[in-house]
């Protein structure tokens, strides 16, 4: 099992150290979906996006986020966005 509140606790410390590093924001998105926070999830993921808008694991991230929600449509779109960035980074 994943100590999740240990890499929430050190990826805070290093997004707070360097607050533009898109990778830091993925790895609270991440941790914050894995224990079921995804408004949190949410906002880290879409601060990833902003940081890196080729990030493909970011919109899957706000896809899974969105299907937890129940919002289909928005789940389906940034599925759709993670695809396009996965194509065009190869």
């Amino acid at each position: 099992a994943h100590d999740v509140p240990g890499i929430i606790h050190a990826a805070t410390r290093l997004h707070d150290f360097s607050p533009d590093n898109p990778l830091y924001a993925l790895v609270l998105a991440k941790s914050q979906l894995e224990l079921g926070n995804l408004d949190a999830s949410e906002v880290h993921f879409k601060k990833a996006v902003m940081l890196s808008p080729k990030l493909a694991e970011a919109y899957k991230g706000l896809g899974n986020v969105y299907l937890g929600k129940e919002d289909y449509d928005r789940a389906a779109k940034n599925f759709k966005k993670a695809l396009d960035a996965m194509r065009s980074a190869h």
